[in-house]
């Protein structure tokens, strides 16, 4: 069965046609034989095509300025979130985060480039009519020019039957916003992700300095008890939106 290669440059089309498992591999994703082909080519698209400034480019065409803050000190923010039936969840609450990071770290967007629920749900079903992970990123720039807004998807990843969890006292402290807030400087998150595998667990529960609950590495927490949901307080470093939105809160001593 053919598939539209026309987004793909004549070398990644010649690379595709050989071994389109090997491309992702490329991209970090390893595929399984038993993958239908069809979806295999919907990750060839959500892996290699962008939204940059309301235009769709393939990731082979896209470039930052290597003046560029964002680049060279981590003077950037970004937001994820998953979609449901193609749209963005929670959208509008991610969109209000970012230009509130933006804003506190002094990074100048004009609101207008940032894409709406709409924008997002065009880019999203032009790439898979599957649900994705969608990043929205936005670079501070160089001095006398603006920076990079764009974003990009990636499969949705199953979800574990179980996981095996560890704790990690959160070495942020409140006055750091470069390290409070979703920004480039995202490196202790990855660092502590990696100290979790290394010690085979599966994600790191992350604790303030008197060890309540904060979130973990990289997910929002809910704990279910008999009397009702609890989850960290609107206050607490990295909160996630859908923490935040379901508008409860509390803490837990672990």
């Amino acid at each position: 069965m053919p598939y539209d290669l026309t987004w793909a440059s004549p070398a990644l089309r010649e690379r595709i046609t050989a071994d389109p498992a090997a491309v992702l591999r490329d991209r970090g994703l390893n595929t399984g034989p038993d993958i239908p082909p069809e979806i295999v080519h919907d990750f060839l698209r959500v892996t290699h095509l962008l939204w940059v400034d309301g235009q769709i480019q393939s990731i082979e065409d896209f470039h930052i300025d290597p003046s560029d803050e964002g680049l060279l000190f981590g003077r950037g923010v970004w937001e994820s979130t998953r979609t449901v039936n193609g749209s963005p969840w929670l959208w509008p609450l991610h969109l209000d985060r970012i230009r509130q990071s933006a804003q506190v770290l002094g990074i100048n967007v004009d609101p207008s480039r940032y894409p709406s629920t709409e924008q997002v749900s065009a880019y999203v079903k032009g790439l898979s009519p599957h649900d994705v992970v969608i990043r929205l990123n936005a670079s501070a720039g160089r001095p006398g020019a603006p920076g990079k807004v764009w974003m990009s998807a990636a499969p949705m990843q199953p979800h574990p039957v179980a996981m095996r969890l560890r704790t990690h006292v959160q070495p942020v402290l409140k006055g750091q916003p470069y390290l409070l807030l979703k920004t480039f400087q995202y490196a202790t998150r990855l660092r502590i992700n990696q100290s979790v595998a290394d010690a085979n667990f599966d994600s790191a529960l992350m604790l303030d300095p008197e060890h309540n609950v904060l979130e973990a590495a990289h997910a929002n927490i809910f704990l279910k008890f008999a009397d009702g949901w609890v989850t960290p307080r609107r206050s607490s470093p990295g909160q996630g939106i859908p923490n935040a939105k379901a508008g409860i809160g509390g803490s837990y001593h672990a």
